[in-house]
């Protein structure tokens, strides 16, 4: 789509050149084009807009993108060749671009792999058919976040369909929830994710950031996945939150992101998640702090690759001020004095019970004892 835009934007002015059309200078420090660096979370306006409104307005900020690059230029032998080959580039592009849209790139594809190892064992590789009687599925769950935009959500639960298909009950097996997802349907597909998978078939849950929040999905689901990771180290343990809190039944939790050893950027996204676990373990309440100044770090220029180390350097580097130290330590301190007490209180509970039973007599019976107690043959014995 962004390419389809930009050269119908870059035709026109070519056009509009080649008549002797007058052009405005379109500065490009008036631009405003969020969409096209940053997807927007669920804390984005952006983010409650439908797919085809999301749609227009980045076809809009590109078109505006092009025109503030196309405005003004003269259009001499010099530019045409340049103009040529460029139309020979998006040519090129755009070949790519349609050829490879269906398929799976390396992140699906190795979720597409972890699902076959943990979840369907039986699972044929991704475009192949299946052999034989349909794929059996165990009763593991996973919780898949991904980014808030209609493509993105669309092609993994694409890719995702594409590859389940033919197993059994293939068409039960994936729900997604996002901001559109309304009350009544979010709470049926809550409800279905912590059934029993023995009596679901439910077994892939697709959420955007709109389910960091106030949805647990903890009880027969210890696998999350960060089909995208985003760049405020809050939201990732929000999203980390919903199976990794109170009640959770498994003794482990596993929390996966991506990691692509060529890609420059994933060196500082690798320091994130590590400093997103130390705050969480560290620095109580107060973790608000640091989490917004490393967002301010990132978000203030992007990932560029000569910057890399820095941007990892400062992230690993973060610290709260003395007083906030302080301040978290009192906090933590004060935490484990509550926990203590509450563990005193236990005891003494537990005392008083056993102080009462002894009272009144009581004494706990074991259930074979009352079966046996109902049969006449027994009675006189008991």
């Amino acid at each position: 789509r962004t390419l389809k835009v930009h050269r119908e934007t870059i035709v026109r002015h070519w056009e509009k050149a080649t008549k002797g059309s007058s052009h405005a200078e379109v500065k490009t420090t008036d631009l405003f084009t969020p969409l096209l660096t940053n997807p927007p979370d669920a804390d984005d306006e952006h983010a409650t807009w439908s797919s085809s409104e999301l749609d227009a307005e980045e076809a809009a900020q590109v078109e505006a993108a092009t025109d503030a690059v196309e405005a003004a230029g003269s259009r001499d032998d010099k530019t045409q060749t340049l103009w040529r080959h460029e139309q020979e580039l998006l040519d090129q592009m755009q070949v790519i671009a349609e050829r490879t849209r269906h398929l799976p790139d390396a992140k699906a594809r190795s979720l597409v792999d972890w699902i076959r190892k943990n979840l369907c064992p039986d699972l044929p590789a991704f475009g192949e058919p299946a052999k034989g009687v349909a794929a059996k599925w165990n009763t593991r769950r996973v919780l898949i976040f991904t980014e808030n935009r209609e493509g993105t959500k669309r092609y993994l639960r694409t890719i995702l369909e594409q590859a389940i298909e033919g197993t059994d009950r293939a068409e039960e097996r994936i729900e997604v929830i996002d901001g559109h997802t309304i009350g009544p349907r979010r709470k049926e597909i809550q409800r279905r994710f912590n059934t029993d998978p023995m009596k679901d078939p439910l077994r892939i849950l697709l959420a955007t950031d709109a389910a960091r929040e106030g949805l647990n999905f903890q009880a027969y689901c210890a696998d999350l996945f960060h089909f995208d990771l985003p760049w405020n180290p809050g939201r990732i343990e929000q999203r980390n939150g919903r199976i990794d809190r109170k009640l959770q039944p498994a003794d482990k939790v596993r929390c996966h992101y991506f990691v692509l050893p060529q890609r420059a950027e994933d060196r500082v996204l690798e320091v994130l998640v590590r400093k997103t676990e130390t705050i969480r373990r560290e620095l109580g309440s107060l973790s608000k702090v640091i989490e917004n100044d490393i967002e301010r770090r990132l978000t203030k220029g992007g990932i560029r690759h000569g910057d890399t180390q820095r941007l990892a350097d400062a992230i690993q580097g973060a610290d709260l001020k003395t007083d906030h130290k302080r301040i978290a330590e009192e906090e933590l301190e004060a935490t484990r004095e509550r926990q203590e007490d509450l563990k005193m209180q236990i005891e003494r509970c537990q005392t008083l019970l056993e102080r009462s039973r002894a009272w009144v007599g009581f004494e706990v019976v074991p259930r074979s004892a009352l079966l046996l107690a109902r049969d006449p043959r027994h009675r006189a014995t008991l």
